[in-house]
């Protein structure tokens, strides 16, 4: 998979469910179901929908959530090359 079919599959504005994979104070990882690329929502974007932003304890790992694309990239990391960010969508 490349940078292209990254975005072809999560177009700009593209709502889906995604489960949360792991949680971190800037925000949390999601699965997307894809070997090599993996979605963030960060704290801040959280916030805007009304979760605290020193707060992360909300999020539960296994916790499914109805996201909206904002932007795709390409990553350092051998283990993720692609990320999707997120936001929370409603």
């Amino acid at each position: 998979m490349d940078l292209i079919t990254v975005k072809e599959n999560y177009p700009i504005g593209k709502k889906l469910i995604a489960k949360v994979l792991s949680v971190y104070p800037f925000g949390a990882f999601l699965d997307l179901g894809y070997p090599n690329v993996i979605g963030l929502i960060k704290i801040t974007d959280l916030a805007i929908k009304g979760f605290k932003v020193s707060d992360t304890n909300h999020l539960i790992v296994g916790q499914e959530l109805s996201v909206k694309v904002l932007n795709c990239l390409e990553r350092s990391s051998s283990n993720f090359p692609y990320e999707v960010i997120f936001e929370i969508d409603g």
